[in-house]
């Protein structure tokens, strides 16, 4: 079952906010590579408050977006309706039990979603529900987070900050990612996968990065409850001390891997 089920709760409005979506090469990368027309099917699983599903939709004839989160889900749908986007449903459900037809789909994407999952199990399912060389596409979207875990940058002074505030045991993990995704989808029945990486380029601010950091597991709102302002405070003080204008840039890449059903 879905280990982030539950770990985004309350999160859906920052995420809307604070969240970036995949840059638009990557989209038409994989609307290329899927071959996909105004008659293609895509399925997005963990698609949260719809960034994937809602890029595609205007590409291709009907897009179905799944997570476990009914209020990630309730966002995606406002903003399909604001977007005037008729042709995306939402399905409420862990990735591993949903269940379609097979061969309903030409594409399937998991954008920055894959890790919170039985991989193996999902992988088997959607090997079901791609028609015969459709491609499935795991997205892993960069974000500043990256420099703290590494402790690199102005990462290190955020990582210190949270030092103070936080237990390691207090943030929800993923399982530890000793096999890495495309080895997972080789193990799978798709056989094997390709990798690719896309560089990107992002501007964060301190209030862009506090704002974010409540769209995450992490949680660190509800964590602390009144005393996030505090927090928030703290971080902020930490960053203008090393950066005045406080703001910085993230240079990374966007991981995509690649699985074809033969």
């Amino acid at each position: 079952m879905s280990q982030g089920a539950g770990l985004f709760r309350g999160t859906a409005p920052w995420y809307t906010q604070f969240r970036r979506g995949y840059p638009p090469a990557v989209i038409e990368l994989l609307r290329q590579r899927a071959g996909l027309t105004d008659a293609s099917r895509v399925l997005d699983l963990g698609c949260g408050t719809g960034q994937l599903a809602l890029e595609f939709a205007p590409l291709v004839d009907y897009v179905v977006g799944v997570d476990v989160d009914e209020e990630m889900l309730a966002f995606a749908a406002a903003t399909a309706t604001e977007r005037n986007i008729a042709n995306c449903d939402w399905v409420h459900s862990p990735a591993e039990i949903v269940s379609f037809e097979p061969g309903s789909f030409d594409l399937v994407v998991i954008g920055s979603a894959f890790h919170w999952m039985d991989r193996r199990a999902v992988a088997d399912r959607v090997h079901d529900v791609l028609v015969s060389n459709g491609l499935l596409a795991v997205l892993g979207n960069p974000t500043a987070l990256s420099e703290v875990t590494r402790r690199e940058g102005i990462g290190k002074v955020i990582a210190e900050v949270q030092d103070r505030w936080f237990d390691a045991a207090d943030f929800p993990q993923a399982s530890p990612m000793e096999i890495r995704h495309e080895s997972v989808l080789a193990a799978s029945r798709f056989g094997g996968a390709e990798v690719l990486h896309h560089p990107t380029s992002e501007d964060w601010d301190v209030d862009r990065f506090i704002g974010f950091l409540r769209s995450t597991s992490l949680r660190p709102d509800q964590l602390l409850g009144e005393r996030f302002d505090v927090f928030a405070d703290d971080l902020r003080r930490a960053i203008l001390g090393v950066l005045p204008d406080g703001r910085w840039t993230v240079e990374a890449n966007v991981e995509i891997i690649l699985a074809v059903r033969h």
